[in-house]
C-alpha cells in the first residue's frame, strides 16, 4: 500500500540494519527483500477477514519468518491447524504463533487444544491489551 516502503527496507538493509516487517498478510510480498524478516497474520474465518489472506504469501515465508494465527473460537484453531497441514506449514522452516483474540476466547483453552495435538507451535498473548486497554490505538 505504500511503494516507497521497499526502497526504504533495501536502503536499511544496505545499512547492514535488521529489518523486520509486520504485516496483515493482504499483499503479496513477492516485492520485499529476502533478507527482511516477515511476521505475517493469516486471518481466520472467526476475524470476519478471511478472504483479504493473500495465501501466495507462504512460500515466500523463509527460515526466521514467523506466521501468526490470531484465533476467536475452537473453529478458528482446527482451520489454522488444518491450514497448517495443507500447506506443509508444520515443517518447523517458519515459527507458528497461535494467539487468542482477546476477550472472544480464553487464553487456556488454546493452550490446551496445541497441548492436547502436540502441535510445534508458540503460544502468544496479544500482551499490549493485557498492560493497556484493549480499545487503545498506537500501543
Amino acid at each position: 500500500m505504500q511503494p516507497n516502503v521497499y526502497p526504504l527496507m533495501k536502503n536499511l538493509l544496505d545499512k547492514g540494519l535488521e529489518v523486520l516487517l509486520e504485516t496483515s498478510g493482504s499483499i503479496y510480498l513477492d516485492k520485499v527483500p529476502s533478507k527482511v524478516r516477515k511476521i505475517v497474520d493469516l486471518k481466520p474465518p472467526g476475524s470476519g477477514e478471511e478472504e483479504k489472506n493473500c495465501l501466495e504469501n507462504l512460500p515466500l515465508l523463509k527460515e526466521g519468518d514467523e506466521l501468526k494465527f490470531v484465533l476467536a473460537s475452537r473453529e478458528d484453531y482446527v482451520w489454522a491447524k488444518n491450514i497448517c497441514h495443507q500447506k506443509n506449514l508444520f515443517n518447523g522452516k517458519v515459527e507458528l504463533l497461535f494467539s487468542t483474540a482477546y476477550g472472544l476466547l480464553p487464553p487456556s483453552n488454546v493452550a490446551e487444544w496445541i497441548i492436547e495435538d502436540k502441535l510445534p507451535v508458540r503460544f502468544q498473548l496479544q500482551q499490549h491489551k493485557y498492560i493497556w486497554s484493549p480499545t487503545q490505538r498506537g500501543v
